[in-house]
């Protein structure tokens, strides 16, 4: 997880928004962590119901902001979990869901669309 946060941090540093996207680093980064569980149903649960990258191919639907936010949270998760602080870890991760759905859904509202 800290080589997928790192190669991504160099894109996200160069304002290379395209490029993080490209190779779908975010992806990367929570099946990484799925795969912690050693779980393989849950591994293919999350790809049926998170298969997001259409939308995530798309730099005018993330953002540079959306992206560092991302990647601040991502960090707090691999340090949190590093650290063996496992409610640290659970609060950061219901955070990071939060304010990635708050993020999509205010982009899709903004943009014309509805849910």
């Amino acid at each position: 997880m800290e080589d997928i946060l790192e190669s991504s941090a160099q894109e996200v540093q160069a304002h290379r928004v395209d490029a993080y996207l490209k190779a779908d680093y975010n992806l990367q980064f929570h099946l990484e962590f799925m795969e912690l569980g050693q779980n393989r149903n849950n591994t293919d649960v999350y790809m049926r119901t998170m298969n997001y990258r259409y939308i995530t191919m798309k730099s005018t639907i993330v953002s540079e902001e959306t992206v560092a936010a991302a990647q601040a949270q991502h960090r707090q998760i691999v340090d949190a979990l590093k650290g063996g602080r496992t409610s640290e870890m659970k609060r950061v991760i219901r955070l990071h869901l939060e304010d990635s759905k708050e993020r999509l859904l205010k982009t899709i509202y903004d943009n014309g669309g509805s849910i």
